[in-house]
């Protein structure tokens, strides 16, 4: 299985490191992982010692953009990616449903929905865009967990792991 991770990330924090956790358990015999992230990636180092191939995005995949839905694409169908695992890269869910590829999404973070997402309104459409962007998704706490039924995703789609991290 050929698996893409997306991480908007430029620094190393919890979804860098998550990352890395969930790359260095992979059997590579069964599943073999590429990494696509921004140019200035502090994240990018680790991953290449770990001997994975890593595509820089010209574009920022966080926030939906038709520039970065065209790049993630490419890279999508030049790698016959299996599945396409992100964080926060919107723009990388929407590309891999082009191309009819499922989507695991990682929640990492559990903040109470604000802003817009405030209006209850909102957040059911929120909700709906979850619900066709996001095949299966992980959260890394209970508390994950709950935000993301809060923003509409259902139970059935979200598994909890703990920290990312191997049960002992």
């Amino acid at each position: 299985m050929k698996v893409l991770h997306v991480i908007s990330d430029r620094n190393i924090g919890g979804a860098g490191g998550l990352l890395c956790n969930l790359l260095s358990c992979f059997d590579r015999e069964k599943i073999e992982s590429t990494v696509a992230l921004p140019y200035e990636s502090e994240l990018a180092s680790r991953i290449l010692k770990m001997d994975i191939p890593v595509f820089y995005l010209k574009e920022a995949c966080e926030r939906l953009s038709p520039s970065s839905v065209l790049e993630l694409s490419r890279i999508i169908k030049k790698g016959e990616v299996d599945v396409v695992h992100t964080n926060a890269a919107v723009s990388a869910r929407v590309a891999a449903k082009l191309c009819h590829i499922p989507v695991l999404h990682t929640r990492h973070c559990c903040f109470p929905p604000s802003g817009i997402l405030a209006n209850p309104m909102m957040r059911r459409a929120a909700g709906v865009v979850n619900r066709v962007l996001s095949d299966y998704t992980i959260a890394t706490a209970e508390v994950a967990a709950e935000n993301l039924r809060q923003l509409g995703i259902p139970e059935k789609k979200i598994s909890v792991i703990i920290n990312g991290s191997l049960p002992v």
